[in-house]
């Protein structure tokens, strides 16, 4: 009994982070506090390798004055193999900053199958603190891209919400996009930024110290930002293709 009531507050999770009426679920997002585990994701099918990701338990770490080390020190994942494995900058795709707000991008190595964390940290008295994690098992495929232009034809989805801020992910096995929509008043133009026109909207292109490209873009006092190990083409394409910031299915085009 006690294992079923278990499974089902997990099903709740992962119902929570479906991109509303349009994909099917197989991600979670699962809050955390310092020295939190997250419980054994349910949702996940174990590859034909057996090796996936069982935990996520989040460290105590001497990092927080900086986002990449708060991330790479205080996240650990526990393999099914019983194996632990801590991320390290081989790992990380991309990391973005938007005022208060970041995040973190990291491909689980040792695993018999492609998956991702996206880490979600807030930023209070200039100290980075991890508030949630996407888990994205890059195994229940869609092909409805819905209008996107993704540089990929199937791929896995998850959402995630970040105070009053929401990220959608797209994932493949070589290429994660990530789309967010922000409040504008958390936005300062980035150092270095090429001006770009996106949807007659003035747009920001600019470049992660990984190399990723990201566009960010203002819209109706909302902030448009997508980024992702993706050629400069590529991430245009897709930002060309979004609807308004506004839409009620963003960032789908045909819901």
């Amino acid at each position: 009994m006690k294992h079923v009531l278990h499974k089902l507050v997990f099903l709740l999770a992962v119902f929570l982070v479906v991109l509303q009426g349009c994909y099917e679920p197989g991600n979670e997002v699962a809050p955390v506090t310092p020295n939190a585990t997250v419980a054994p994701i349910q949702s996940v099918i174990p590859s034909p390798e057996g090796t996936t990701l069982k935990e996520l338990v989040i460290k105590d770490g001497s990092a927080g004055h900086n986002i990449l080390d708060t991330a790479l020190e205080q996240v650990e994942w526990k393999l099914t193999n019983g194996e632990d494995v801590r991320p390290s900058k081989a790992d990380l795709l991309l990391h973005t900053e938007i005022g208060s707000q970041g995040i973190v991008a990291l491909k689980i190595p040792k695993s018999g199958q492609t998956q991702y964390n996206v880490v979600a940290l807030a930023k209070t008295d200039s100290k980075w603190t991890i508030t949630s994690v996407l888990d994205i098992p890059v195994f229940n495929l869609q092909k409805n891209k819905q209008g996107l232009a993704l540089p990929f034809d199937q791929f896995e989805i998850g959402k995630q919400k970040i105070a009053d801020s929401d990220i959608w992910a797209f994932a493949s096995d070589t290429k994660l996009v990530l789309i967010g929509l922000y409040p504008a008043k958390i936005f300062t133009t980035p150092e270095g930024a090429e001006n770009i026109a996106v949807n007659n909207h003035n747009a920001w292109l600019t470049t992660t110290t990984e190399g990723v490209p990201a566009i960010y873009y203002i819209e109706n006092e909302k902030l448009v930002g997508i980024t992702g190990n993706l050629s400069e083409v590529e991430l245009k394409k897709l930002a060309m293709s979004l609807p308004s910031a506004n839409a009620a299915s963003f960032p789908a085009v045909n819901p």
